[in-house]
């Protein structure tokens, strides 16, 4: 691209628009953060124990990619957190350490989804997530705009595992945000479907 042809982009239109998306999948996220926040004031066995805010987390991970080589995939999910709750009996609490991605129907293309989603994969299967956080399993939770894209997004999920009914597609959870926030007991209501469903 040459000077000329940069000068006749409207930058300030490109960067608006880049700041409306940001600002809207920030808001999404704390959308998430909010319901949970306030659906567990309902339920008070069950707290957040931690939340990792989007952009603090990095795992590299390298997956195969097109005609078999390897391409190396960011985890950098847009939020983090921890629930617990009280062991029946006493002992260490109970937790389930759980990702947090916001789609907003931007991602171009199927493959970056899969990438993503595929890098969990790696992450989990071999070994470097319980060596990071000394568990054993962990969720993907992904919120999407509609009923379509969560669907479309969980036929990415079933392409991730060895088979389609790999059991590990179980920890891919796929849910529609509510228009309203008005309810948030409805983040933990039976909304929630998996990649292996």
């Amino acid at each position: 691209m040459g000077l000329m042809e940069r000068t006749r982009i409207n930058w300030h239109a490109k960067n608006r628009d880049l700041a409306e998306h940001f600002v809207e999948h920030t808001l999404m996220i704390s959308d998430v953060r909010c319901l949970l926040t306030a659906a567990l004031r309902d339920v008070p066995e069950i707290s957040i124990h931690s939340w990792v805010s989007e952009g603090e987390l990095r795992h590299d991970v390298v997956i195969e990619g097109p005609q078999h080589r390897s391409i190396v995939a960011p985890i950098i999910p847009d939020g983090s957190f921890i629930l617990e709750r009280p062991r029946p009996g006493g002992g260490k609490p109970l937790q389930a350490h759980c990702f947090v991605e916001a789609d907003r129907s931007t991602m171009s293309g199927r493959t970056r989804f899969y990438n993503k989603l595929k890098a969990y994969w790696t992450f989990w299967r071999g070994g470097a997530y319980e060596e990071t956080y000394s568990r054993s399993v962990f969720r993907v939770l992904t919120v999407t705009k509609s009923s379509e894209r969560r669907d479309n997004l969980r036929g990415v999920a079933q392409r991730v595992g060895d088979t389609p009914q790999d059991p590990i597609l179980a920890m891919f959870w796929f849910a529609t945000l509510p228009d309203s926030l008005d309810n948030p007991s409805v983040i933990l209501a039976p909304i929630w479907r998996s990649g292996g469903d």
